[in-house]
């Protein structure tokens, strides 16, 4: 890594009382390696829903898009490209994007089929099989997986937790993915559980246009991954928890909590924020949290480390405010956080839960505002969210608010060209 720092937004805490800190990690991926040689090359898999609801714009759309990630593909890379609905059909299988490849796989996609159900896990589970075997027979590669659906999967697996589990395994195996998803009718839930497990991103393309926009946007992010299968690893002491503030993905091996950061871009600086729970009777040996950073190069099996340790102190003096960035980085992070959680209830209608978490979390929220003027900023938008979330929200402003959070967080671009504004731009529109 370029640039890596733990620290805790304020270091000390009260004697005697339980109290909670924020582990804030920030990192920023190495610059290329120079090299005089030809990019590395890259195993691509393009996996396109073409059930029944593609039928039209959308399907060409998607057609155009992967015609012009075939044209845009290096001699040395490989294209894989499986279609599904109820069956699963693989279009081309792991080719040499020569200008005879180029042509096979055109000639292909152009000829796609149409119809039946949503068989999302099979057609990307059979590609991400033949991506990760080219990948074992072939290291020193770069490999990943572009899935792009227009609904929600109604065949095969659907339960976004084992879904969130295959995407996992895929990414162990040096394959990770990214999802499209395309209009208002796709399933936020499913594609991100894989698309956050699986180590890359989600992206929204409202129109048919902007399938094209993302497809290619993505492919040029691609190129400039310098950091893949990133985790930050924290070793919690008997009685201290943490949780990613964020909602990001999270695993528990041990004692030790695992976050899931993904793939990063050269120079692109990310946080991770922890929310840390000390109970009153931790004692201060216990204090010192040992912190793993991991990460691998593309093209390389090895795994990169870094490990460091952040301790937080007793005192009898109250804890001043923190700094402005590191308040600012929090609650960007708990906004996030609660726009994920509240959106995806107001999908679900669930009116009492999106109560219940506002009389959880808007009195900490506003608690650790009053100590820090620069969450005015964060405390507003979200109190305004609360509120207009308690009757129907349309599904299109559900996607956006979710979508451009998280992409602010997370420092991910939005390949599409019409700018879309602030996430609580969006908070207003009509209801459903």
């Amino acid at each position: 890594m370029k640039d890596i720092q733990f620290k805790f937004d304020q270091s000390t805490l009260p004697v005697g009382q339980p109290a909670v800190r924020h582990l804030i990690a920030t990192l920023m991926a190495p610059d290329p390696v120079a090299t005089t040689g030809a990019p590395l090359p890259l195993d691509l898999g393009i996996v396109l829903d073409v059930s029944t609801s593609m039928r039209g714009a959308p399907l060409e759309a998607a057609k155009r898009a992967a015609m012009g990630v075939v044209k845009s593909l290096k001699p040395h890379d490989r294209l894989t490209v499986v279609a599904f609905e109820d069956d699963v059909h693989v279009i081309c299988e792991t080719v040499l994007m020569d200008a005879m490849g180029q042509s096979q796989a055109t000639e292909m996609i152009a000829g796609l089929p149409i119809g039946g159900c949503t068989n999302l896990s099979g057609g990307w589970l059979a590609a991400g099989s033949l991506v990760a075997a080219e990948a074992a027979l072939n290291p020193g590669r770069r490999s990943h997986l572009v899935l792009l659906s227009d609904g929600a999967a109604n065949r095969g697996i659907v339960d976004p937790t084992v879904l969130s589990e295959e995407a996992a395994g895929l990414l162990n195996s040096g394959v990770p993915t990214t999802c499209v998803g395309i209009g208002d009718h796709y399933c936020t839930e499913q594609l991100e559980a894989i698309a956050d497990h699986g180590g890359g991103r989600l992206h929204d393309a409202e129109t048919p246009e902007e399938i094209v926009e993302v497809l290619m946007g993505e492919l040029g992010d691609l190129s400039e991954l310098t950091a893949e299968r990133v985790t930050l690893g924290v070793k919690l002491p008997v009685g201290v928890t943490a949780v990613d503030l964020a909602g990001g993905p999270t695993r528990r091996e041990g004692s030790t909590l695992i976050c899931q950061v993904g793939s990063m871009r050269a120079g692109v600086e990310r946080k991770v924020v922890l929310r840390v729970e000390v109970e009153a009777s931790v004692p201060d040996e216990n204090l010192e949290l040992a912190v793993q950073l991991r990460w691998t190069a593309p093209g390389d099996a090895g795994r990169q480390r870094v490990k460091h340790t952040v301790r937080l102190e007793r005192s009898e003096v109250p804890a001043g405010p923190a700094l402005d960035g590191d308040a600012l980085a929090v609650g960007e992070a708990w906004q996030a956080g609660l726009v994920r959680r509240v959106t995806s209830l107001n999908r679900e209608h669930d009116y009492h839960e999106i109560g219940a978490l506002h009389e959880r979390e808007i009195p900490k929220l506003r608690s650790y505002a009053e100590q820090h003027p620069v969450m005015a900023k964060v405390l507003d938008p979200v109190n305004r969210l609360f509120r207009r979330a308690m009757r129907p929200i349309a599904e299109r402003s559900r996607k956006e608010m979710h979508m451009l959070s998280k992409k602010q967080f997370r420092a991910e671009r939005d390949h599409r060209l019409h700018d879309r504004g602030e996430w609580h731009d969006h908070m207003d529109e009509s209801s459903m």
